[in-house]
């Protein structure tokens, strides 16, 4: 890649969705071998699944696993788009969001 790939930051909501979200980052490296432009964080909104395994693959890829502050009681009340706005506002420095 050149200097003047774009800067892409891909953040990804999980609640109680921990294989899929899995899949769906693995899906994205086996499609993209070595694409070094795109980082991933994964937010979790209070998952009541096991995140034991997705913590364990992020871990091992360098990939952010953190909670979004949304609790359990508050779940129903809050949108995934309110913790990507919240993300996307605290981390500017990128060219482009997913």
């Amino acid at each position: 890649m050149t200097d003047t790939a774009p800067n892409i930051h891909a953040v990804i909501v999980n609640h109680s969705t921990s294989v899929f979200t899995e899949l769906a980052i693995r899906s994205f490296y086996i499609a993209h071998p070595g694409d070094t432009r795109v980082r991933f964080t994964v937010m979790d909104n209070a998952s009541q699944d096991d995140t034991t395994g997705l913590e364990q693959y992020l871990a091992s890829r360098d990939i952010p696993f953190q909670q979004s502050g949304h609790d359990s009681a508050t779940q129903q009340a809050n949108s995934h788009g309110e913790v990507l706005q919240r993300f996307v506002q605290s981390h500017p420095d990128c060219d482009d969001y997913l």
